[in-house]
């Protein structure tokens, strides 16, 4: 079994349609089991990180954007080693245009050193496109 947490609080600043949101966020990561199958799986992870976000519209056009940037730091036991304050760093950033019905055309892209995402030592980048479907929308 795996459990993970994530607590924040931000600051919140609004203007035209537009949001920027700052603040702490604590995350957490536990494994009861040590899979041993080449998947990172630590018996515990903490990460507390300094979160910078913003969404909002692109202009005037029908385009909306999400971008988010972290840095902190990480600390986590794996294979019975404690490893405390590795830096940690994220950036993320899509932008989405309305099609009909509730549809969305959405392009994005993240990077990552975060250990959860990539085990200890590597990076995680991820990209591309993607059709979303809200409900309701």
């Amino acid at each position: 079994r795996r459990w993970s947490a994530d607590a924040g609080a931000w600051y919140v600043w609004h203007w035209h349609k537009n949001t920027l949101m700052v603040g702490p966020v604590v995350r957490t990561l536990n494994y009861t089991k040590d899979l041993d199958n080449g998947y990172f799986d630590p018996s515990s992870l903490l990460a507390a990180v300094l979160s910078l976000r913003s969404n909002g519209a692109v202009g005037k056009s029908a385009w909306s954007y999400e971008a988010a940037v972290e840095a902190g730091a990480q600390s986590y036991t794996f294979n019975g080693v404690r490893t405390t304050g590795k830096p940690l760093f994220s950036a993320y950033g899509l932008l989405a245009r309305p099609l009909a019905r509730g549809l969305s055309f959405d392009v994005y892209a993240g990077w990552t050193n975060s250990s959860t995402a990539s085990g200890p030592g590597f990076t995680s980048i991820n990209y591309g496109a993607r059709l979303r479907f809200t409900i309701g929308g």
